[in-house]
């Protein structure tokens, strides 16, 4: 019995011993797993960290480019297929995307400057392609291209908003009219506006009244009336005296001689 016993002991400790090893290495084995874990979080963080400033030299590299196509008037093989899309694509807007290249790709690089930059929300970068895009729409209206046919030719020749203008035009005014459109487009401004400054209507009604009061102010003070004088009273021109006549003159010479 007592041997029995002493089994049993045994036995009941060689378990406690091994669920004591299998508990300890399950622990050693989660956390060498989550080492693991973060390392790879870490090496991901900056691999995608690094696509980021290569996407953003890229882009600055682009609008540098295209400035280089612009200036030199497409030198170059490359360089002028480079400026004909956009010339054709852009229209006039073309002078306008080399800036938001630029300053797109300055952002992505120095999105780590903390508060020496301002930050854009992705609903500000929304408002601004909105610009861009309201843009491209009001210089094909303004050369008059509003249907599909006049405006594509236009766009062809590197006119207006180029075929971007043209096609969003002529959706624009075939779907809705001419009046349509105007309201449609005045409704996209004020989302553009809102998107991109980052307020409400009722903020962007109290800046236009700020707007139009120190303007009328300006305007006020560069046409204020100038106060009257006291009033002028005009020289009345001197009656001339006749001239004497021979015999006065004679009655004079005979009244100032000393004889007389």
């Amino acid at each position: 019995m007592a041997r029995r016993k002493t089994t049993r002991r045994r036995r009941k400790t060689t378990k406690r011993g091994a669920k004591r090893k299998s508990s300890s290495s399950r622990s050693s084995n989660r956390s060498t797993t989550n080492r693991v874990r973060s390392a790879v979080d870490v090496n991901s963080l900056l691999s995608r960290e690094r696509k980021i400033d290569i996407l953003g030299l890229l882009i600055i590299s682009l609008g540098l480019l295209t400035i280089l196509a612009l200036v030199t008037s497409g030198d170059g093989s490359l360089g002028g297929v480079w400026l004909n899309i956009l010339r054709q694509g852009f229209g006039w807007g073309m002078f306008l995307l080399p800036l938001i290249l630029l300053s797109v790709g300055l952002f992505v690089l120095l999105r780590h400057a903390g508060d020496r930059l301002p930050t854009l929300e992705a609903e500000q970068w929304v408002g601004i392609v909105l610009l861009f895009l309201l843009v491209l729409i009001l210089l094909h209206a303004v050369i008059g291209a509003s249907s599909w046919e006049i405006g594509r030719l236009e766009a062809r020749l590197g006119n207006g908003g180029g075929y971007i203008g043209a096609a969003l035009l002529a959706l624009l005014v075939s779907a809705l009219g001419g009046w349509g459109a105007f309201v449609v487009l005045t409704a996209w401004l004020l989302i553009a506006l809102i998107l991109t400054l980052g307020v409400t209507v009722p903020d962007m009604i109290s800046y236009l009244g700020k707007w139009v009061g120190t303007a009328n102010r300006y305007v006020s003070n560069q046409f204020k009336t100038v106060p009257s004088a006291e009033p002028f009273e005009p020289i009345q021109p001197s009656v001339e005296t006749p001239a004497p006549t021979p015999t006065e003159v004679q009655t004079f010479v005979n009244d100032t001689s000393p004889d007389a």
